[in-house]
């Protein structure tokens, strides 16, 4: 329990001190439109993006992967051509967060971003439109940070 506790507090100080978000994760669904998850980056986290698609990374798949695991491909995150996110449950790894991890597909498989949860409250007010009548609220489901996203 002792452990845990400072883990979380020097984690927490070394996210507040020296990191910020780099994207967020996000959620969209509306009538008539298919449930899509694509990022934003923090930086241009604002309508153009998660409406207009400015800067939007694009869904490549939404579903379980044959290992039974859910998984999320997004394809041009952060100038990278595509990421495999995999959803962690509380406890999974020994970590005690519920979180997505991002691969780069067929690489040296390390974890190249970590997704945690962030409310997940509407922000496209009002709702975003793909064409009359079709509409969707985007959810500002995840904040994620990386090492993929403009680092010196």
């Amino acid at each position: 329990m002792r452990a845990s506790l400072i883990q979380n507090i020097v984690i927490a100080a070394v996210l507040a001190c020296c990191a910020t978000a780099d994207f967020h994760l996000m959620v969209s669904d509306g009538p008539n439109v298919p449930v899509r998850y694509f990022t934003c980056p923090s930086n241009y986290f604002e309508r153009k993006c998660y409406c207009d698609g400015d800067r939007r990374s694009e869904t490549g798949f939404v579903g379980k992967a044959s290992n039974g695991e859910w998984k999320v491909k997004l394809e041009k995150v952060c100038g990278v051509a595509e990421i495999d996110f995999w959803y962690r449950p509380k406890g999974a790894g020994g970590d005690n967060r519920i979180r997505w991890e991002g691969y780069i597909p067929n690489a040296d498989g390390h974890v190249v971003a970590q997704c945690y949860p962030n409310g997940g409250k509407v922000v496209s007010k009002p709702a975003c439109y793909v064409g009359f009548p079709q509409r969707y609220n985007a959810y500002d489901s995840w904040v994620c940070y990386s090492e993929i996203c403009g680092h010196a």
